[in-house]
This record gives C-alpha cells, structure tokens and sequence, in this order.
C-alpha cells in the first residue's frame, strides 16, 4: 500500500511538470437548491468500514466537459444518468456512512472561464476524531475539456491512519 501511494504521488508530480497547458480549477461552495440536470455519478472510497477517504462527483451528462479521476477505476463507482435529485440523494448517502461523520459540503467544480464542470460532495467529519473536519487535500485541474481530480488526504491524517509502516508503540 505504501509503494502504492507512494508511485501514485510521483505519477501526479510528473503529470503537474510535463502538463503545462493544464490549468487548476476552481471551486465554490453550493446548495442543493442549485443542483439540476442529469449526472453521472462517481462514487470514491467506501473500500473498508474505516475508510474516511469517501468522496462523490456528480459530473453533468452531454455537456463538453467530463469528469477524470486520477486513480485506478477498481477505486471508484460510476453511476451513469442519473437525475439531480437521485444523484444528490446516493451522492450524500455514499459519503456519509462513516460514524464520525457530521455534515457534507458540496462545491461546484468550474472553470476559470466560469463554466460548470460539475458538482463535489465530500464528507465533514466530526473535529475531535481526526483534529480537523475536512480530511481531505484533492487537486483539480483542466486538461484539455477533461476535469482530472487527484484525491488524497491531508499528510498528518495519512501519517494518522496509516503511520507508514511504524509503530506508535515503540516509541
């Protein structure tokens, strides 16, 4: 798992250097209100009952822009044309499984342009569990007319779960 993480961070790394015609996408927050159409749906995580890397995508179906993730497809479920409501509804229920979950925050992922790629629902997650609600430090940006989203977790909440390979006790 560490050679894993490890070769999937220098794989980015290199893609951020070699790609200079990419540029970053922005985020803003949003509601539900706001949320219309039909997606399709990329659910991340849920690998394991203790798995807070947990995060979905609602990427607008027939629109120019798609919606990439930066990670191996046995990683991720793809939900095809669904409608906003159906999408919202499985979107929130997916990332808030875990049982140090608080709330969600969802976010419309846009270009700098300002045009709407899509949306991103990720879980909050209650402060004293983890120091910090939102766990996670994901990269996005544009490549071409694809959207590509690096996840990953912040490094102390990596160090956290996963202490690469020592342990606390033998300290």
């Amino acid at each position: 798992m560490k050679k894993f993480l490890l070769i999937m961070i220098l794989l980015a790394q290199l893609l951020f250097v070699s790609n200079l015609q990419a540029s970053n996408l922005i985020l803003k927050d949003a509601s539900e209100v706001e949320i219309k159409g039909n997606f399709n749906l990329l659910l991340y995580g849920g690998r394991n009952g203790s798995d807070i890397e947990t995060i979905a995508f609602l990427d607008i179906v027939d629109d120019e822009y798609k919606i990439e993730l930066f990670t191996p497809e046995f990683n991720y479920k793809k939900e095809e044309n669904k409608t906003a409501k159906d999408a919202l509804l499985r979107a929130k229920g997916f990332v808030s499984w875990h049982s140090s979950f608080m709330n969600f925050a969802i976010r419309k992922i846009i270009t700098d342009k300002g045009d709407l790629i899509g949306y991103e629902v990720k879980p909050l997650y209650l402060p004293f569990e983890f120091g910090i609600s939102d766990v996670f430090d994901n990269t996005y940006w544009l490549r071409d007319k694809k959207a590509v989203i690096f996840i990953r977790l912040l490094p102390s909440i990596e160090r956290m779960l996963f202490d690469y390979g020592t342990s606390r006790e033998a300290n």
